[in-house]
């Protein structure tokens, strides 16, 4: 039971802080699965980051409700293209 705590707490910090680092978009609750796969792997700060580095390379702009181009998620692996358009 505390090591679920635990990883809520994590879970909560990293996504208070991007909140926090990008008031723009600002939380968005499609974040939280996506830093929950983060932290099984990785430790809270170095989430945080990778985080970061996903959203402004891969895709930029979608969270924020003002999303340009629906084709970014095409871009993303040859493989998401071929599941998707199955």
């Amino acid at each position: 039971c505390y090591f679920i705590v635990y990883r809520q707490k994590h879970l909560y910090n990293v996504l208070r802080a991007y909140t926090a680092y990008n008031p723009a978009d600002g939380f968005c609750q499609a974040h939280a699965p996506i830093v929950s796969v983060l932290l099984m792997h990785m430790p809270e700060e170095d989430a945080f980051w990778c985080l970061i580095a996903m959203l402004d390379k891969y895709l930029p702009g979608y969270y924020s409700g003002q999303l340009v181009r629906y084709e970014l998620l095409f871009e993303l692996t040859p493989i998401c293209k071929l599941w998707l358009l199955v």
